[in-house]
């Protein structure tokens, strides 16, 4: 479940059944691609609909820390430069992988979506993960994407 409008737990995921999963919104994203006219990875953007209202996911730098966010409204069409704080490049997560990905972040290389959980909730938060990816396999960065 992320929760858009409360940005001090702006991407918090609690463990649902599948017939809330149906009932719930704020928790499908979808993905969007892009064209990248310098090819360096698949370039994709993430939205949820939560209350009838679109939210797409953005990092946002504080100092030295990088985090998700979410803002109200929709992606737009085309994106100039080859950073933005909404877009992630999308890469298996292991070689031959169709079902697990990771995406990384266009404003800072090595930096990746990641989950960490909070044992005392029982929840986990999307967060902004540095690690370098072939260097070690981080099961945090490993992202299962379902096209239903």
């Amino acid at each position: 479940m992320a929760h858009p409008t409360d940005q001090a737990d702006a991407a918090r995921f609690e463990i649902i059944n599948y017939l809330e999963m149906q009932k719930a919104s704020g928790i499908r994203f979808n993905i969007h691609s892009y064209k990248d006219t310098t090819p360096r990875g698949y370039p994709v953007a993430f939205t949820t609909q939560l209350n009838s209202m679109t939210y797409y996911m953005y990092v946002e730098r504080r100092g030295d820390n990088m985090r998700v966010a979410f803002k109200n409204g929709n992606l737009p069409t085309q994106i100039n430069g080859d950073r933005s704080d909404i877009l992630f490049f999308q890469r298996p997560f292991s070689k031959g992988s169709r079902k697990f990905f990771m995406f990384e972040s266009t404003l800072e290389k090595d930096h990746f979506l990641a989950f960490e959980k909070d044992r005392t909730t029982n929840t986990s938060r999307l967060i902004v993960k540095k690690t370098k990816a072939k260097e070690k396999v981080d099961e945090a960065v490993k992202i299962h994407y379902s096209a239903s």
